[in-house]
């Protein structure tokens, strides 16, 4: 009696197809596995040979980074004692010297104090606006000083003719020779004879106050005033 073959349900068709399936995708092997895992990509060793700098190459950098932060601590240093023998002696300055005039103590100083200057120009800017500005300070106080003694002596001078004023005395008639002083008979005549209109004209045309005379020009405002009050003294005494 031959075999007997069941029909093949659903899920047994499915279980078989894959199956089939897996059998047809060969899996890698372990020793394949591990080569393949060791070995990085290609573009993994470009980046990383391009960041990685050669061994010699950093050897070099620190020892220069090493010998720059030296040469930046002895400057500090000296830049330290330089500011102190500045404000030390804030007066003593050999910049304006002649180096070849100096010793050699002198000539260091000099150096040193040029450095300092060159690296610390933040402070000597400050310096020098503060050194203007009181300059500036000086002058504006002179000019002050200058302006309270010209308000003084206008302020004497009024105060002068105000007392002149009051007292009865021009201050136009200040360098005039009277005309009584001028007539030649006023020994002989009285104070009114004296004062006539003859006698001022003589007095106003006198060369003495002769307008072309140099050193001796008078305005014609002040000749004004002195006919006033010379015409006053005349009607006053008649």
């Amino acid at each position: 009696m031959g075999r007997l073959h069941m029909k093949e349900t659903p899920a047994e068709r499915e279980e078989q197809e894959e199956r089939a399936q897996e059998k047809a995708v060969p899996f890698p092997s372990r020793r394949n596995k591990k080569r393949h895992e060791s070995i990085p990509p290609f573009d993994e060793y470009i980046e990383e040979d391009s960041r990685a700098p050669p061994a010699s190459a950093t050897k070099v950098d620190m020892d220069a980074l090493r010998a720059e932060m030296e040469e930046r601590e002895f400057r500090e240093k000296l830049f330290d004692a330089m500011g102190m023998m500045l404000v030390e002696r804030p007066t003593s300055s050999h910049l304006r010297d002649d180096p070849s005039m100096m010793d050699d103590d002198q000539y260091a100083e000099w150096i040193r104090e040029g450095m300092w200057r060159r690296t610390h120009k933040a402070e000597v800017e400050a310096q020098e606006r503060a050194e203007e500005e009181r300059k500036r300070k000086k002058e504006r106080e002179k000019a002050r000083r200058e302006e309270t003694r010209r308000m003084e002596r206008e302020d004497s001078e009024r105060r002068s003719r105000r007392k002149h004023a009051k007292e009865g005395v021009s201050p136009l008639l200040w360098g005039f020779r009277s005309p009584v002083a001028l007539s030649p008979s006023a020994s002989t005549t009285s104070d009114s004879d004296a004062l006539s209109k003859q006698t001022v004209s003589a007095f106003l045309l006198s060369p003495l106050h002769s307008i072309g005379k140099p050193g001796n020009n008078v305005c014609a405002r002040r000749y004004c005033c002195i006919i006033r009050i010379v015409s006053s003294q005349v009607d006053g005494s008649r």
